[in-house]
């Protein structure tokens, strides 16, 4: 059953991701709280509703949807944290060594 889960994790992973990007190339550099704070919620709203319905399966008396249900409901919220923490933080990485490589030239 973890076979099923793998790619739909890669893909809200993915689509969490690049809402975000997206956003974030919209305004340019230092546009990255503005970024996260417009599309955070939604990306949010979408985590909890996914985590709660895999969240139902919780209740099943089969180890193969347990397991389905657990790597489900932990994946789709470390996609939701690497959407909202990790990528800014990578973004403001990118952003600090392009001053930088600016201010040295």
């Amino acid at each position: 059953f973890n076979i099923i889960a793998i790619p739909l994790l890669v893909g809200m992973g993915q689509d969490d991701a690049l809402h975000v990007y997206h956003r974030y190339q919209e305004g340019g550099p230092g546009s990255i709280a503005r970024a996260v704070r417009e599309t955070g919620a939604a990306i949010f709203l979408t985590t909890f509703t996914t985590s709660v319905g895999f969240a139902g399966i919780f209740f099943s008396n089969h180890r193969g949807l347990l397991s389905l249900a657990k790597i489900s409901v932990v994946g789709i919220i470390l996609c939701w944290i690497a959407a909202v923490v990790v990528l800014p933080a990578a973004l403001r990485i990118v952003e600090w060594r392009r001053a930088l490589r600016g201010a040295s030239t």
